[in-house]
Order: C-alpha cells, then structure tokens, then sequence
C-alpha cells in the first residue's frame, strides 16, 4: 500500500464529519452555568449537579468551572475528592 493510498483511505474515513453541525456553543454552556450561579447565590453546587443535570460531560463540565474561577466569577473550596462551587457576588 502506497502512503497516497492509506492518506486517501484516512480522508474517506473522516469525510462525514464536515456535514457535523455543532448544536451548542462552550460558550452558550458557560453561559448558562453562569446564569445558574447568578440565580441562585446562596446555593453551593458540586460538579456533577451540572453534568447530571445538563446532561454534558465531567470534563466539559470541568473546563467550564474552572474557566470561571479563573475569571473570578465563582468560587472553589473542597479537597481532592470534592469540590465545591459557589457564586462570587
């Protein structure tokens, strides 16, 4: 097999995916997420109350959270095991 071939036969393999249309934006997410922590200030919320509840991955989840804690939009407290996440008025 010539490496044009293999090359060719990669390319097939991901031609699908340039029909993918992306349903939601990471910041339509982020913005919701944020929007729950505005709404509910006294409420201190775990990671996976957003994932369970979303229905989105822990990772992306995760991303997410701590792009807010960089911001100093939210606040983290807890130890390796859990985390806990609560508005910044």
């Amino acid at each position: 097999m010539t490496k044009t071939t293999k090359n060719s036969e990669v390319l097939k393999n991901f031609a699908e995916l340039k029909n993918r249309e992306i349903t939601e934006s990471a910041d339509t997410l982020k913005n919701t997420i944020y929007s729950i922590f505005k709404e509910m200030p006294e409420v201190v919320f775990l990671q996976s109350d957003f994932a369970d509840r979303l229905g989105k991955r822990t990772q992306h989840v995760n991303h997410i959270l701590r792009e807010l804690v960089e911001e100093n939009k939210i606040s983290k407290t807890g130890s390796r095991r859990q985390y806990y996440y609560r508005f910044i008025a």
